[in-house]
């Protein structure tokens, strides 16, 4: 659920969304949660992250701080996955 966009619903269009972003950009990623809980099969993050985004075709580099909620659920393989990702910029607009 990225902000200001309609929410991006399996698996496909998730892909879509990220690799329009890798298309245009280099990126660098730093995140982290700060707060997590597990109940049952299920659990949430909350978290923060720093995004850098360096245009392929040149310019000024992006960077954005958000922080953002992922509820998450375990596989029968024990691995956990994200089933829902939310998050805000921490800049106006």
């Amino acid at each position: 659920m990225a902000p200001g966009k309609p929410a991006a619903k399996g698996r496909a269009a998730i892909q879509t969304y990220y690799q329009s972003v890798f298309d245009e950009y280099n990126t660098q990623l730093e995140s982290g949660y700060e707060d997590v809980e597990v109940s049952g099969n299920l659990a949430y993050g909350r978290g923060f992250a720093k995004v850098t985004l360096v245009p392929k075709k040149g310019g000024t580099p992006l960077v954005s701080t958000a922080k953002y909620l992922n509820i998450l659920k375990k596989q029968p393989d024990g691995l956990w996955k994200t089933t829902h990702d939310i998050w805000n910029g921490n800049e106006g607009p």
